[in-house]
């Protein structure tokens, strides 16, 4: 759990000790003592209303006990109850949660028990107000508290539906009554459950601070759903795209004050990973921020609380301790792409922000907005090709929705890894390993396909796992997509194609596959890139944009794209067959031809030349051959 205030706390857990305490990201973990009579922590919970206020249960002494954080942010026991004759029970799955004076603990197949407690010192009353209840279901591994007087608790019910969440209503008079359910389908069930409080059904609330306070319960069991607490029939499921593939959520936690909704999950191989969804806009149709890869860790739980984020893994029987992310920076304030000169434009997605760098033969690492018509750049097996072109050049526009894929070579995190961050557009196409560790299954693939967990190729054609995706970066100064002669670049160390997929304008009838398109753009800007190979100085040098920076050059084929993809399929698909499909054959057969030429040219260029070098040195032995017979004749005479 975390406080507002940054602090991380988490349980150890049955048989590893009490409670985690970390300050912050930079501060020093520390293992807080265990009061007399408790052996471990197992669930922790902090009161949202008062922060100070930490709550943990122990399941192998059954006890729930108190504590408060202190002016030196350390945790200063307050006192435990529980552990005699009105002892509650918990088995095998249970789960603590605190609000407003109230702690409820959901005992798994032991029913539901409630304590009080003193709201500004923390202090439990010694006797329950509710013991033990049985709700009329098999059991409920874990609670949270919608407010005082309601409770979600994750249950296991009879039917199908198995899992889901039951709502249950804390009257006044200390009786608790069922209001209504959520069911989960395609849930996990009992697998990925890590007893006894970690159980892969987690819920998390989310409350407006508007005039009309309104609810909303995150939950995470396999699948990912949003629902109102005080509605029935008000299930929506999550949609997944942009998740890593897999991707099955196993916890949940909400940051009310950033307005972010942020879920764990495991996507096999024995990695997990972070989903980071905004819920600024529209709580319950939540927009994917981030994901984070957490290689070869199993992720047990996670809380937001500030700028921070902290979760808990484990590697095998051992757990990592607390670790921490920072969430991703917001602007409220964001406006559309523009311009200085106050033009509003929506500018093509083909392009690089100013944030990148490239590696020229003759400069060294410069950044993207140096680079220059005719530079030579570091591109596809360590080679270097000309630049000839800037699909897109704006140095003045502000981008709000590029995207950062952040990659490592060495997703252990050892000493020695190597981070590489490239921002780019979503539509741009980047070179990425499928399938195998075959170099013949590298393929392009727009930017917003890739996901956490995917290998890219680096400068030196070597693997790198993405590790993290920030889907919206904001105030970017400059749109810059360069054109090398061999149709791709290495742009911040990593391997990316000069040209976008096409894939979103033509959504509903994709007649190729972003592997095609990589070849197709590269096929159809022939013309363009014989006639600059032909002489860079006299016909492009001086290339000229339109008012979005897009080359003139491009106009046409982007504006007749853009047409095609508003007509019928039928007009599409005569367009595509009849005028696409023969231009294409005839460009790509003028390719090989001027590089037939070209290389033919070559050929010929170093037959001469070596004619002309054989021809000099046979000059050279008769000169030197005369020399030396003028030398003897003249010892002679």
């Amino acid at each position: 759990m975390s406080s507002s205030t940054g602090i991380a706390i988490g349980a150890m857990g049955r048989g590893r000790g009490g409670l985690l305490f970390q300050r912050s990201q930079d501060a020093r973990q520390q293992e807080e003592d265990l009061p007399n009579g408790i052996s471990s922590f197992e669930d922790v919970s902090i009161d949202i209303e008062n922060d100070s206020l930490v709550f943990a249960l122990s399941t192998v002494s059954r006890r729930v006990c108190s504590f408060i954080i202190s002016d030196e942010d350390s945790l200063k026991f307050v006192n435990c109850v529980g552990n005699n004759n009105d002892d509650f029970r918990v088995s095998p799955f249970c789960g603590v949660s605190a609000l407003g004076g109230t702690i409820i603990i959901s005992g798994g197949t032991g029913g539901l028990t409630i304590y009080e407690y003193d709201t500004d010192s923390g202090e439990i009353n010694e006797s329950p107000s509710v013991l033990n209840l049985d709700l009329g279901v098999i059991g409920h591994p874990d609670v949270v508290l919608v407010d005082a007087n309601l409770a979600a608790l994750s249950t296991d019910f009879s039917g199908s539906p198995r899992f889901g969440t039951q709502v249950a209503s804390i009257g006044g008079d200390n009786s608790v009554s069922f209001v209504r359910n959520f069911r989960v389908r395609d849930s996990l069930g009992f697998s990925s459950s890590l007893g006894p409080a970690n159980f892969p059904l987690v819920n998390a609330v989310y409350t407006t601070t508007s005039d009309e306070d309104n609810s909303y319960m995150y939950t995470a069991n396999g699948a990912i759903q949003v629902q109102d607490p005080r509605s029935a029939n008000s299930i929506t499921a999550l949609s997944l795209s942009g998740a890593p593939n897999g991707f099955s959520a196993v916890t949940v936690a909400v940051n009310t004050e950033q307005k972010y909704v942020l879920f764990g999950g495991l996507i096999g191989g024995g990695n997990s990973a972070i989903l980071i969804y905004d819920i600024f806009d529209d709580p319950r149709n939540p927009i994917l921020m981030e994901s984070i890869l957490l290689s070869g860790q199993r992720i047990t739980s996670i809380a937001s609380a500030g700028d921070a984020i902290s979760y808990t893994t484990t590697q095998g029987n051992d757990s990592d301790g607390i670790q921490f992310e920072r969430l991703p920076i917001r602007d409220i304030d964001d406006t559309p792409n523009s311009s200085p000169s106050g033009l509003v434009t929506i500018p093509p997605n083909l392009c690089f922000s100013s944030e990148n760098t490239v590696q020229t033969f003759d400069r060294g690492v410069i950044s993207m907005k140096s680079l220059r018509i005719g530079d030579l750049v570091l591109v596809e097996g360590g080679k270097y090709a000309r630049v000839y072109s800037f699909g897109h050049y704006d140095d003045k526009i502000i981008i709000n929705n590029y995207l950062q894929i952040i990659s490592t070579t060495n997703n252990k995190g050892d000493s020695d890894t190597t981070t590489s961050i490239l921002e780019l557009s979503a539509d741009h196409m980047v070179y990425i390993l499928r399938d195998d560790d075959s170099n013949k299954n590298i393929i392009t693939i727009p930017a917003s396909s890739i996901q956490v967990g995917d290998v890219l190729i680096d400068g030196n054609d070597a693997k790198v796992v993405v590790t993290k995706i920030v889907n919206k970066v904001n105030n970017r100064r400059g749109a810059y997509a360069p054109f090398t002669t061999t149709g791709n670049i290495v742009v911040s160390n990593i391997l990316a194609s000069n040209y976008i997929s096409i894939s979103s304008m033509l959504e509903k009838h994709p007649y190729f596959y972003p592997q095609q398109q990589q070849w197709i753009a590269h096929t159809f800007n022939t013309p363009h890139r014989i006639l600059c190979s032909c002489s860079i100085e006299l016909f492009c040098k001086n290339e000229t944009y339109n008012t979005h920076g897009l080359s003139n050059w491009l106009v046409l084929p982007y504006t007749v794209v853009q047409w095609l993809a508003k007509q019928t399929t039928v007009i599409q698909f005569l367009i595509v067959v009849i005028l696409v499909l023969p231009l294409l054959l005839f460009m790509s057969f003028l390719d090989k031809l001027f590089m037939l030429i070209a290389s033919s040219s070559m050929s010929v260029f170093v037959v001469f030349m070596i004619g002309i070098s054989l021809l000099l040195q046979r000059n050279n032995k008769q000169t030197t051959k005369l020399n030396n017979n003028n030398n003897m004749k003249f010892k002679i005479w």
